[in-house]
């Protein structure tokens, strides 16, 4: 290659440029590669962090799942409100919500139920069982319907429908949420939804009459 060549060399004429580029603007290069280092380390702390708070959570909630079953239900109850309050978030606090609620339906504390119903359902996709998950948007539904909410208890009824493991337990909260679509005058809405329960074969005698019978209400309200 002659030496004119090699002046011209666009990949050498590249690679020059690009170290002076260097050269020239290292200070802004040295601060972007530092924030990046800077950035990495910070979501690493984070993790960690976030890591060993789980684990603290989890061991708290575990000895008072202990105390629970042991009988010791006020020490139980302590440990378990610590989790919620200084860990929320937590798959700790999930649980602890969770035994908690338990708790306040025996007292039929309604605040306190809904208090907990809505931590418990703002992390509804950390509860793996799909009984438990239907159970706490029923409970809430009541809750709803025994303040007049109707709307707001059709809502948390067909989402414990949704959840339902099984199509007879399906049918159930259909029928509870049809019940309340012809409280706030929905007839069409809760003909159809009961016409698909007595679609089911083996819905239970007490489901099917009572299916049945919220039909004929609906029905005679829509004036057919």
């Amino acid at each position: 290659m002659r030496k004119e060549e090699i002046r011209n060399d666009p990949v050498r004429d590249k690679i020059v440029q690009g170290i002076n580029f260097i050269k020239e603007n290292k200070n802004i290069i040295f601060w972007i590669l530092g924030s990046f280092a800077l950035i990495i380390v910070s979501i690493s702390y984070f993790q960690n962090i976030k890591k060993i708070k789980n684990t603290n959570a989890s061991n708290i909630s575990g000895l008072a799942q202990n105390n629970f079953i042991n009988g010791d239900k006020d020490n139980a109850l302590v440990k378990f409100q610590r989790v919620l309050d200084d860990y929320a978030g937590s798959n700790g606090a999930l649980q602890s919500s969770i035994y908690l609620l338990s708790d306040a339906l025996k007292d039929s504390d309604d605040d306190k139920i809904l208090e907990l119903l809505s931590l418990i359902i703002s992390n509804i996709e950390g509860v793996d069982d799909p009984i438990l998950k239907s159970f706490i948007f029923k409970v809430k539904g009541d809750i709803l319907l025994d303040k007049n909410d109707l709307s707001s208890a059709i809502s948390n009824y067909k989402l414990a429908s949704k959840y339902a493991e099984s199509i007879l337990n399906k049918a159930k909260f259909d029928i509870a949420t049809s019940s309340v679509l012809i409280m706030n005058n929905l007839y069409s809405e809760a003909i159809e939804l009961l016409e698909d329960v007595l679609t089911i074969k083996d819905v239970n005698f007490n489901d099917k009459n009572k299916a049945e019978e919220l039909l004929a209400i609906a029905n005679y309200k829509m004036g057919t």
